[in-house]
């Protein structure tokens, strides 16, 4: 007896029945394909994507380094013959690349599935992937090795430029201007703090310009090197330079301030002097100036003092 006997109607469950197994055996079919083409349709995207990023990556880097070699502010800069011998070699190794390059897909045309779906784009795709691929990577990686040697270089130039009162030696020239000062001796000073202060700067700058040097000599165009290390080292010597400075400009800002109050009021006295030179100025006029030398630092309260109770016996 079979499952749906032999009557007519079953004859017609039977029928039906097997219709509905090949219809689902054809659906499962038509899904299995589908799924394998949507996987390599996805596969075949995701290759050219790739590809693209690839080929963009090149040219940013590529792009960076140029802007490098173009400025002509930079503070410090490399060996001359160093960096003529890796211009050199940049210019062959894009020379080589484009000639890998020509007549590869690009732009819109390394994105469209139809496109690579013919044997003739096929045939590309087998050629990036055992030729030009690896050598496009092997060129990535020279450009970025380049680009990441000039770091540390790059580093140097911004914190120099960033630190003018260093890189100019405009604060020695300040120095000297303050101490050679007629007014400089007349200023009540801690000496010793004055003398720590300007000693921990020039040293520190004398420090910092001498690890400038030796990231410059120890430069290499296309070795691996620990950049994060030489940075994070070159960074604390930047800061105890930038921190020595800041505290020095401090002291040298009042002491130039005094020294020019010191000046002013000078200047005014023999203004004055001039054109009261037959008048002496009565007692209390020299008693406020005193007080005012005071103020300034000029003399010490001891020599206030002394001056003022004299002035004041004086007055009658």
């Amino acid at each position: 007896m079979t499952l749906f006997g032999n009557s007519l109607e079953a004859q017609v469950s039977r029928a039906l029945f097997q219709q509905d197994l090949y219809r689902r055996m054809l659906d499962a079919y038509q899904e299995r394909i589908n799924k394998e083409n949507f996987q390599s349709k996805k596969s075949e995207e995701e290759f050219w994507s790739n590809y693209n990023k690839l080929i963009e990556s090149i040219t940013s880097t590529k792009a960076e380094i140029d802007n490098f070699y173009q400025q002509s502010d930079l503070y410090l800069f490399p060996n001359k013959q160093l960096a003529n011998e890796a211009l050199t070699k940049l210019e062959e190794l894009r020379k080589n690349f484009l000639k890998k390059y020509d007549g590869i897909p690009k732009g819109e045309q390394a994105t469209g599935w139809a496109y690579f779906a013919n044997k003739e784009s096929r045939d590309i795709k087998e050629h990036l992937k055992d030729d030009f691929i690896p050598h496009a990577l092997d060129y990535f990686k020279l450009l970025n090795n380049h680009l990441t040697s000039l770091q540390p270089i790059l580093f140097v130039h911004a914190c120099m430029t960033g630190m003018p009162e260093i890189a100019t030696g405009i604060l020695e020239q300040r120095y000297s201007a303050a101490i050679s000062s007629a007014q400089f001796s007349e200023l009540e000073l801690d000496k010793t703090r004055w003398d720590q202060s300007w000693k921990a700067y020039v040293e520190c700058k004398a420090n910092l310009l001498k690890t400038n040097t030796q990231i410059i000599d120890s430069w290499q165009p296309w070795g691996e090197s620990d950049i994060e290390a030489i940075l994070r080292d070159y960074e604390v010597v930047v800061k105890k330079s930038k921190l020595a400075a800041d505290d020095f400009m401090k002291l040298l800002n009042k002491i130039e301030s005094k020294i020019d109050k010191l000046w002013e009021m000078k200047k005014r006295q023999e203004i004055s002097g001039k054109s009261n030179s037959a008048k002496e100025p009565d007692t209390f006029e020299k008693i406020e100036k005193l007080a005012k030398l005071y103020e300034l630092g000029a003399i010490t309260e001891s020599e206030y003092l002394a001056k003022k109770a004299e002035l004041l016996k004086r007055i009658k």
